[in-house]
């Protein structure tokens, strides 16, 4: 199984495990969606069962104290008939009480007690040493209270059980305050209320309007005297402070502390409440068990789709295991290739330098006036010998960094017609030299303006260009540039050597060239075609090739059109059809001139009036680029290092730097950090970075230091001239002042 292989079983497992999500997600939202339903529904029965079971209590309780009302109301008009004092009226309102007793049901003992609380009457009443109830919440309240009041739960004296007291007021003739009570028996309600259906843990409460709890089940509250349980759920309180009658809410028992869902209500108008509540974990536990179940049936399913997964998991890692060798081999050649290209940079930085001194004392031999025709002569091979060495070095370089996929396009609206012209421009002078016509055609259906990055779009014409003048030794070169529905058609047609089938197959293999002989016979590293094909194909485009020995060959280049604004400048040295910083144009003197030629380089020096400080820390570099600028009319200054150069800048005694050049790589501090300092010192001063890397970051480094340009090595006097003048800032006569960068 291959990388394609490999990567189909993945993404085959990959769509399986995401099925098998989906499932296990889809029937996860089934069974909570049940659970939730079901959920709902037995809350719903809940609420319903307790509702009713309230009701009908609350109906039976109201009925009960009802009766036990009508009956004490009953007594004290009684009362007030007999309260004329005449003889036998304790033994006749006696009597009177042990007959309403018969309308309650059950036994229940009525009596009354006198004005000091005292009880005299009634069932069981000793006259001779008479209980007193003066102390009895129930006989207290019901001295303040007009109404049916109900007592504290106590034990009967008389009967010694438990009862719950009922009271009413008893007024004689005199307005004198009497009372009358009945004990109603607290088993006969606790009986009442077991027998309701409120679950194992359920609880029903009876209170007062001070949250004194008079009865309550399962277990009743320790029964005492004057010492009351209290109702102190918040819930309640809410309910009984709003004055609410009735009300459903789950909470917290204070006496137990069981949660449960609770119905609260009030009996009649009587200032007595039900609080019944049934156990959530009870009600509920149906549902429990429905969600254990339902977890569990989950939890299979998650183990069936788990074991197929696995399954087919571990039937790919046999097949991956195959793999193991290849990715190891795989992953080293990586290393290697990043070995390389970590290689290839640091050797084109360490022979840029020195290449740098070399042109640049051929480029001085050559504009030395003074010396003779056949110096010259010698100088200009030293120069075009360093210019085939560049450009080998700038092909390896390319090479390494599209094969490391770090080649990026920078894609803006650009002229065509200049990119164009500034490709046949650098190839004009070799193909006059071969009495070759070089011809360039743009027609004129071509949009004026596409969306190319020009640098590369020229890179990719400058070789094919080249590459016919090479090969072409008589004829013509013609470069012809259509627009062929939506794309740009660019077609170089030479009347060269030609090729064969067999010689076009390793035409774009890096290090070949189409005749074993080419390397020797014209030079060159057979990595020219090898990268314009890689950059086309970066550039979403196509290259193609018709050749025949003898007969030429004819190179054809289609990229997408995209067309962009008008709004591009045409300066000379910007994006927009020149390649000065990537490929400039050296000085290249004609070898066959006579001796008495004195047209060796231009008279007038371009630099005049500017003041330049170059930091500079290699001898060699020093002395070629001290040269160079002296030759076209500069005045400089050379430091070693940062230091010197912020010290320079901070103390002219010759006046303000025009432009300063800083190499990037300097003993101390670099040429980054002296680009701030010098700026912290001199904000307007123009600083151009001069190094011996040639790698975009290095661009982007120079340009987040502050840097207005980069000038990579060796270099070549038009190129330094150029950026020295399109930067540097120049003074005024009149004011001695600066008037900003001067243009170029």
């Amino acid at each position: 199984m291959g990388d394609e292989g490999l990567m189909e079983w993945r993404r085959s497992l990959r769509r399986l495990a995401v099925a098998a999500v989906l499932v296990l997600v889809a029937a996860a939202a089934f069974l909570a969606f049940s659970l939730h339903s079901s959920y709902s529904r037995y809350q719903s029965n809940a609420i319903d069962d307790l509702q009713n079971l309230t009701l009908n209590l609350e109906r039976n309780l109201f009925a009960r104290f009802q009766s036990a009302d009508v009956v004490l109301q009953s007594a004290a008009q009684s009362f007030n008939e007999l309260s004329l004092p005449s003889p036998g009226r304790r033994d006749r309102f006696t009597d009177a009480l042990n007959g309403l007793r018969h309308w309650l049901d059950g036994t229940p003992s009525i009596r009354a007690a006198d004005s000091a609380g005292l009880v005299i009457y009634g069932e069981g009443a000793d006259s001779i040493h008479p209980l007193s109830v003066e102390q009895r919440q129930f006989f207290q309240e019901a001295k303040s209270s007009p109404g049916l009041v109900f007592g504290l739960p106590l034990k009967s004296r008389i009967s010694n059980r438990w009862v719950l007291p009922l009271a009413r007021q008893l007024r004689n003739a005199h307005g004198e305050f009497e009372g009358v009570h009945v004990n109603l028996e607290v088993e006969e309600f606790t009986a009442m209320l077991r027998s309701l259906k409120i679950g194992e843990h359920g609880g029903i409460t009876l209170f007062n309007t001070r949250r004194e709890v008079l009865l309550r089940i399962p277990e009743p509250p320790t029964l005492q005297d004057e010492s009351p349980v209290r109702v102190s759920a918040p819930e309640t309180l809410q309910a009984l402070a709003a004055g609410k009658t009735t009300a459903i809410f789950d909470a917290h028992s204070s006496i137990d502390h069981r949660l449960r869902s609770l119905m609260y209500r009030q009996i009649g108008r009587y200032p007595v409440f039900i609080l019944a509540g049934l156990e959530r974990e009870e009600y509920l536990a149906p549902w429990y068990r429905e969600v254990r179940v339902s977890i569990l049936f989950w939890l299979m399913l998650v183990g069936v789709v788990a074991l197929l997964l696995v399954t087919q998991y571990r039937a790919g890692i046999l097949r991956t295991l195959a793999l193991a060798e290849l990715k190891v081999a795989k992953q080293q050649a990586e290393t290697a290739n990043q070995s390389k290209s970590l290689f290839l940079a640091n050797m084109s930085h360490e022979i840029r330098t020195p290449l740098n001194g070399v042109l640049g004392f051929a480029q001085i031999g050559i504009q030395d006036v003074t010396a003779s025709a056949a110096v010259h002569q010698n100088f200009a091979r030293i120069l075009q010998s360093g210019i085939l060495l560049r450009s080998l070095l700038n092909d390896v370089l390319d090479m390494s960094k599209i094969e490391a996929g770090k080649m990026l396009l920078d894609e803006m609206p650009t002229h065509l017609r200049p990119v164009a012209q500034a490709a046949v421009n650098l190839v004009d002078d070799s193909a006059r030299s071969k009495g070759i016509a070089l011809n360039l055609k743009v027609v004129a259906r071509v949009p004026e303006v596409i969306v190319v990055d020009a640098l590369r779009l020229q890179q990719v014409l400058l070789n094919l260009l080249s590459n016919a003048v090479k090969f072409t030794d008589t004829g013509q070169v013609d470069l012809t540039v259509d627009a062929v529905e939506g794309q740009l058609v660019i077609e170089v047609r030479d009347s060269g050597l030609g090729m064969s089938e067999e010689q076009v197959s390793r035409l774009f293999t890096p290090f070949e060239q189409a005749d074993r002989s080419t390397t020797r016979r014209y030079g060159g590293t057979g990595l020219g075609l090898a990268i314009t094909k890689r950059l086309v194909e970066l550039m979403k485009g196509t290259i193609s090739v018709t050749s025949h020995p003898a007969e030429g060959s004819v190179f054809t280049v289609r990229l997408p059109l995209a067309t962009g604004s008008a709004c591009v400048g045409n300066v000379g040295g910007e994006r927009d059809g020149v390649v000065a910083e990537k490929a400039p144009r050296l000085i290249e003197p004609d070898l066959t001139r006579s001796d008495e030629s004195d047209d060796v380089v231009s008279p007038c020096p371009r630099l005049s009036g500017l003041r330049v400080l170059v930091a500079e820390d290699n001898p060699v570099n020093q002395i070629v680029i001290q040269s160079l600028l002296h030759l076209e009319g500069a005045r400089v200054d050379v430091v070693s290092n940062g230091y010197e150069a912020i010290e320079r800048v901070a103390d002219p005694h010759d006046g303000p730097y025009s432009v300063a050049l800083l190499d990037v790589m300097m003993p101390g501090i670099d040429g980054y950090v002296t680009a701030q300092r010098v700026h912290q010192v001199d904000p307007e001063l123009p600083i151009i970075c001069q190094t011996a890397h040639a790698r975009p970051e290095q661009r982007l480094l120079c340009a987040q230091a502050g840097m207005v340009e980069t000038i990579t090595k060796p270099i070549i006097i038009d190129e330094l001239v150029r950026v020295v003048l399109k930067h540097s800032r120049r003074a005024s006569v009149a004011t001695g002042r600066f008037d900003g960068a001067g243009s170029n």
